[in-house]
């Protein structure tokens, strides 16, 4: 277990050590909003005003908040068990359809086309777990419109 979490923390470490995300948001003009609380960690209140807030920074971007399309901004919270802490993770991502290019026929396929996540102690959740999400979503702001500049 203890490499598991050696593996996990390098992997992490790894990521951040490079600006460029492998993931593109280049042309992104709607999604559908997901906030997926595992562990009730919040209150229903707390839970609605980090979606309004979510909504509000992606309109603000210009990308709508509703979409026909399988195109999914997925929010998740969560608590991790630790025996000696306690450790929260967040996380956004965007998965979407996308052709796949393998054969002779392209192949219609569900992808992830953008992630970022946070993990952190906490004695305070809620106040915590807003913080990362307004970090994460600073980090999404700042590539969508490096990628989308006109």
């Amino acid at each position: 277990m203890k490499r598991c979490y050696i593996v996990l923390i390098s992997f992490l470490f790894c990521t951040k050590l490079f600006a460029l995300t492998p993931f593109s948001l280049e042309g992104l003009k709607e999604v559908n909003v997901a906030f997926v609380d595992k562990g009730k960690l919040l209150n229903s209140e707390h839970k609605k005003a980090l979606e309004k807030e979510i909504e509000q920074k992606l309109h603000r971007l210009n990308i709508q908040t509703s979409s026909k399309h399988f195109s999914n901004f997925l929010v998740k919270a969560e608590r991790i068990k630790s025996s000696h802490s306690s450790l929260y993770h967040v996380s956004i991502s965007l998965s979407e359809t996308t052709t796949l290019h393998r054969s002779k026929k392209p192949l219609e396929a569900i992808a992830l086309t953008y992630m970022k996540e946070d993990m952190f102690e906490s004695q305070n959740p809620f106040e915590d777990i807003k913080e990362s999400l307004l970090f994460l979503l600073e980090e999404f702001t700042e590539q969508y419109m490096e990628e989308n500049q006109k």
